[in-house]
């Protein structure tokens, strides 16, 4: 704090201290040294800080920095009035500048003309008002202005006409080279065999150009409808297909055990049902039912009288079934066999 020590005293006291400061902004630091800036009043509290609050030299900052701010707006109002003022001046001078290049009074002696139209106004009234003549021609010419607007007219919708023919000309030119590209892509014999199929639907169109396009987003529209029916027909028998091989495998597992019930193996239960008919199984299956109510049925009702006899007669009589049993012609490669 020793380098702020300053005495404030008058100018008497200045000379005998060593470090001090004058109401006047004078500075001793030291026995040599004498400092004084005059750029400001010593007073200004924005060019010091008194204690350890700046409050009085923000609130100085700012009291100026609004009075430079009014300053600045009213030097800019001055500005826009010399301004304006420069800008009358130049067009003043540009309007006597051209005023000097007239050399002659006839050049800007407007009255003189003006008088001049005028009376030549006076004299067109005057012929206008006593020749009948003038009017019949006016009349004529007005007629035959209005006849030639409207053949004019007529004329720019002949040439608009004209116009949107040409363009439906080369629209349906396009539609015919669209129509001739698809022909070619098309077989005959199936364009012959879709008109015979679909004969009693294409009597309902009237088949003109101009219904050419709705006509064939009609149709196409039928046939998208016919398409989805067909689909739906397909995914129910698809479905119907798929629970009668589920059915079947369920009934016979034994010769299904390597199938599934999806349509890929839909051409193995074909063959598996083409065995079948060709082996006649209801065929053997009648008969063994035959053979069921016959000897071998009575030997089973035996057997079952004779469960209480000792094992090894029971496993033997159940031997003597078995091969009678084998005889029984039910398949080529099957036949009924009691288990123990």
């Amino acid at each position: 704090m020793r380098q702020f020590n300053y005495v404030c005293c008058d100018q008497e006291q200045f000379q005998h201290e060593i470090r001090a400061i004058t109401r006047t902004g004078l500075m001793k630091h030291g026995k040599e040294r004498h400092e004084k800036d005059d750029r400001f009043r010593i007073s200004d509290r924005s060019q010091y800080i008194l204690g350890w609050n700046n409050a009085s030299k923000i609130n100085a900052l700012e009291t100026e920095l609004s009075q430079v701010n009014k300053q600045l707006t009213q030097i800019e109002k001055e500005i826009q009035s010399l301004d304006s003022q420069l800008k009358k001046r130049r067009q003043q001078t540009s309007s006597l500048e051209n005023f000097m290049r007239f050399t002659d009074f006839s050049e800007i002696d407007w009255r003189s003309v003006e008088l001049d139209c005028q009376n030549l106004q006076k004299q067109k009234q005057q012929l206008e008002a006593s020749s009948d003549y003038l009017k019949q021609l006016k009349a004529q010419l007005q007629s035959t202005q209005e006849e030639i607007a409207q053949v004019e007219q007529r004329r720019e919708a002949l040439i608009r006409e004209i116009q949107t023919f040409e363009n439906q000309q080369r629209q349906a030119k396009n539609e015919q080279n669209k129509c001739q590209i698809k022909l070619q892509s098309v077989a005959a014999s199936d364009i012959d065999e879709f008109a015979t199929r679909m004969a009693v639907k294409l009597r309902q169109y009237t088949m003109t150009l101009e219904a050419i396009a709705q006509d064939e987003s009609d149709l196409q529209k039928d046939l998208e409808q016919e398409l989805r029916k067909r689909e739906r027909q397909q995914d129910d028998s698809r479905s119907a297909l798929t629970i009668r091989m589920l059915n079947f495998k369920n009934a016979f597992p034994e010769i299904t055990v390597e199938l599934a019930t999806t349509l890929d193996f839909l051409g193995e239960y074909l063959k598996l049902k083409t065995q079948i008919e060709h082996d006649d199984l209801p065929r053997h299956e009648e008969r063994f039912k035959r053979l069921m109510t016959g000897k071998v049925i009575e030997a089973i009702v035996g057997f079952k009288g004779q469960l209480e006899k000792q094992e090894e007669e029971i496993q033997e009589n159940i031997d003597e079934l078995n091969k009678s049993l084998r005889q029984v012609d039910y398949t080529d490669s099957t036949y009924i066999e009691l288990c123990y």
